[in-house]
């Protein structure tokens, strides 16, 4: 389970930060101009990646305790719906993404103390953090190199519409 936990890392943070990147060529590309304003919306959402690079549910359904994943999952509904109340009509649809990302994130903090406390370790000990910190370093460095406009207009571009085929 550690070892996916890493292999998740090494596919979904460089998987974000070039889909960050690239969100307005891929959305405008994809779905036309009218959708730009979607932009900032699949970029906050990009971040829920981050949280299902851990999957807590493996090691509890591997000792049969599923107590958790439905109380986590009320906590994600209950702190969704609070903040969904609250960032919606202030903020708009950004407010919404940001509504997923925080409840995503407090699901991810309450299934890792219910999984360490179900293995009688502490939180630190779950997950290979320094390893998954390498990852993310590498990607941040490796992000340097899309920067400019080059790789957005012409390279990206071109990459999207070979995708669907146009």
């Amino acid at each position: 389970w550690r070892r996916m936990t890493i292999m998740a890392a090494i596919l979904l943070i460089p998987a974000a930060v070039v889909l960050g990147r690239f969100a307005d060529t891929i959305v405008v590309t994809l779905f036309g101009d009218e959708y730009r304003q979607a932009v900032p919306v699949f970029q906050i959402y990009l971040l829920a990646l981050l949280r299902e690079i851990v999957d807590f549910a493996v090691p509890l359904r591997a000792i049969n305790d599923t107590k958790p994943l439905m109380y986590g999952n009320l906590v994600s509904i209950v702190v969704n719906a609070i903040f969904l109340a609250i960032l919606l009509p202030t903020v708009g649809l950004i407010g919404a993404a940001l509504a997923i990302i925080i409840a995503r994130a407090l699901d991810g903090i309450y299934m890792g103390h219910q999984t360490a406390k179900a293995y009688g370790i502490r939180a630190r000990e779950l997950v290979q953090w320094g390893d998954i910190g390498k990852v993310a370093l590498a990607a941040a460095l490796a992000s340097v190199t899309l920067v400019g406009s080059f790789w957005t207009s012409t390279m990206a571009r071109l990459a999207a519409r070979a995708a669907i085929g146009v």
